[in-house]
């Protein structure tokens, strides 16, 4: 078109081919046609891809960690039902099984006083939420601490008991048809099972540990170990060495119980100490956790 001006480089209104003149509106932008539909239009977001992997990768660890726990709980449960099964064809309806019975209640008794349900309720969630700060070493501190103290309660609790034995069974069996043998036997064999919650309450307390770093593969076999220590001793060994020999057994058991789990709490970075800072705050704070729920038992 003759006059116009030639076009100024930068200039967004100079559209020289179109003939558009200076001024006038920009097109605006054309709608998305029926083939357009369902395309995205929207820039791409590749480097936002890695941050929904960690959320799957937890997710699988989370389904892993339960199909674990569940397997394990009903593995337990079934060896558990093979076990008083085992126990109950091997010494029948006797008073041999009575005692056994009987000389068990008083280290149940020391457990559960201590450490039944408390581990869960009191000294996991105090584990947690130190890690949860990330703070591993204090954590760590704390669980050796509540480790060491529990260790020498159980310890001192099991030798006050083992030297009232006499007593406490015959408070037990009181009004009962026990003969003297009977009352002999019950104290022997509940001397023996008193080594049981010693090990049993460290082992418990060391799934608590493990529970807390997420470590759930190491605990798996424990309950296992245990159940099967205890079916072992009284298939091929109570036959002939009595019902004493189950009560080995259950000491073994306990043991192996806690065998089993310290590889995998050597790796969470605990190490024996002699640390008993009984004034810790966090191991104060434990102990108020757990009182009411001893109390509760």
């Amino acid at each position: 078109m003759a006059g116009a001006a030639p076009p100024v480089w930068g200039d967004r209104t100079a559209e020289p081919a179109s003939g558009r003149r200076r001024g006038a509106r920009p097109r605006s932008r054309p709608q998305a046609g029926p083939a357009d539909e369902g395309q995205d239009h929207r820039p791409r977001t590749d480097s936002l891809a890695p941050i929904t992997q960690p959320v799957s990768k937890e997710r699988r660890r989370i389904i892993s960690a339960a199909t674990v726990i569940l397997v394990v709980y009903a593995l337990s449960r079934l060896l558990g039902y093979v076990r008083d099964v085992v126990i109950a064809n091997t010494f029948g309806t006797g008073n041999r099984l009575d005692d056994y019975q009987v000389a068990f209640r008083v280290p149940d008794l020391l457990f559960n006083l201590l450490l039944a349900g408390a581990i869960s309720s009191a000294f996991i969630p105090v584990l947690a939420e130190h890690l949860a700060r990330n703070e591993p070493e204090r954590a760590r501190q704390i669980a050796q601490r509540v480790l060491n103290l529990a260790m020498l309660v159980l310890t001192l609790g099991a030798a006050l008991l083992f030297a009232l034995a006499p007593f406490f069974i015959s408070v037990t069996v009181l009004g009962r048809d026990y003969t003297a043998q009977d009352h002999e036997l019950i104290v022997s064999l509940t001397r023996i099972l008193l080594l049981q919650p010693i090990f049993l309450g460290a082992g418990g307390l060391v799934i608590g540990i493990l529970t807390a770093h997420q470590r759930f593969y190491g605990q798996a076999p424990a309950p296992l170990v245990y159940n099967l220590a205890i079916i072992v001793a009284a298939v091929f060994f109570a036959p002939r060495f009595g019902v004493s020999a189950l009560a080995w057994g259950v000491v073994i058991g306990a043991i192996l119980h806690l065998g089993v789990q310290l590889p995998s709490l050597w790796r969470t970075g605990w190490r024996p100490r002699p640390d008993f800072d009984w004034h810790d705050p966090g191991v104060r704070k434990v102990a108020r956790l757990m009182f009411p729920i001893a109390l509760g038992l």
